[in-house]
This record gives C-alpha cells, structure tokens and sequence, in this order.
C-alpha cells in the first residue's frame, strides 16, 4: 500500500473525517444538502477503511480487478507513416 508514512497519512484522514462526520451529523442536522455529504463522507472512509485493512504484504493489488487497462503497450501503438520512428 505504499510507505509506513503514507498508512500514517491514511490513518490520519479516517479519523478527521470520522470527527467530521460526527460533528457534521450533529451540527448539519436540517441543513439542505447535509444528507448527501453525509453519504458522501461515510463512502469514503469506509473506502479508507477497506484500504486500511488489506493485507500489505502480498505484493502488487489491482485496485479495479476487472477494470481494462488505460495503458497501451508501446508494441501496440500506432506510430506515424512519415516519422522516422
């Protein structure tokens, strides 16, 4: 999941962010829109969470296991007629 200091970052930010929410819910209460930032807040630290408790040891994690890939393999490319490449 990267360094010891980016899981410390990530650790961080799941407990301002359950603060936030906490005080949001508290405080928000009848306000338009609080409702959707509220879902919106709770989605991510349950994603922070999640990322939290991967096992870190176990080499490379696809994050979207069935997603295609964005990349093109420089053997797949179309190269130009009239360049030198």
């Amino acid at each position: 999941m990267g360094t010891p200091s980016e899981r410390a970052n990530l650790e961080k930010q799941a407990a301002n962010l359950t603060m936030a929410i906490t005080i949001m819910r508290d405080a928000g209460a009848g306000e338009a829109g609080s409702d959707v930032w509220l879902a919106d807040q709770e989605d991510k630290l349950n994603n922070l969470k999640s990322v939290l408790a991967r096992d870190t040891n176990v080499g490379v994690q696809r994050v979207f296991p069935n997603g295609h890939p964005m990349t093109v393999a420089d053997t797949d490319k179309r190269h130009s007629s009239v360049s030198d490449d």
